[in-house]
């Protein structure tokens, strides 16, 4: 408890009756021995004889699954700089992993292509395809409240996020999008409708697409010296 607090430059509070363990998992922070991990779809729709797979000829649409990787790194010892990578992909959590890993983000050059469209990196995802289209930025924290901002593209971007615990024991687990916008050359912001529901709880507003799911911490092994 006493070296997170000092890493993230908390408070250090008095013993707690329930133990330093408990208070462990109690402190809301960035989790950096994970990834944070959105799962998207949309429904794709398909005009007759569109297309030449023999499994999607027969059907008026497929649903289209990728996901949005984030990963938190710890302050910088050096200039305690808040780093973050962004990569949002159709490939595995395993993929994304290696990826992400293998990424410094200090050095790491940002793509000035714009993104293709995920139909088209369905079988293009390889280890250097994916360490070119990694974006490395920055993040603040405060409290519940996690901005972080890259650019990619040519363009740059504002991903506003609330921490959270999450299910299943996921401590700081939770990442719910509060805001995502982008910022033109003239330093005007343009919003993304996250399409979230008006009900709360992070569930999206159209059954047939959702963009911004909730992002769930998934541990890493390689990672888990910074818990």
């Amino acid at each position: 408890v006493r070296a997170t607090c000092a890493l993230w430059s908390l408070p250090l509070p008095e013993e707690p009756a329930q133990g330093w363990r408990s208070l462990f998992f109690e402190l809301l922070r960035p989790r950096c021995d994970g990834i944070y991990v959105g799962e998207c779809r949309y429904v794709h729709h398909i005009r007759p004889g569109a297309s030449w797979d023999a499994k999607l000829c027969t059907k008026s649409y497929h649903w289209v699954d990728y996901r949005r990787y984030l990963r938190l790194l710890p302050p910088d010892p050096v200039d305690g700089a808040l780093r973050a990578l962004v990569l949002r992909d159709v490939c595995p959590f395993t993929a994304a992993v290696s990826a992400l890993l293998s990424v410094d983000p200090k050095t790491h050059v940002n793509s000035l292509q714009p993104e293709t469209s995920l139909e088209k990196r369905a079988h293009v995802s390889n280890q250097a395809h994916l360490q070119n289209i990694v974006a490395a930025g920055t993040y603040t924290w405060e409290a519940d409240r996690v901005e972080v901002r890259f650019a990619n593209g040519g363009d740059r971007y504002r991903m506003v996020f609330q921490l959270m615990d999450g299910h299943d024991m996921r401590f700081s687990g939770r990442l719910e999008w509060a805001q995502y916008n982008m910022i033109s050359k003239h330093e005007e912001e343009v919003p993304f409708d996250l399409g979230r529901s008006r009900y709360g709880g992070g569930e999206a507003a159209d059954s047939q697409k959702d963009h911004f799911p909730p992002l769930l911490v998934r541990q890493c092994p390689q990672l888990k010296h910074l818990l």
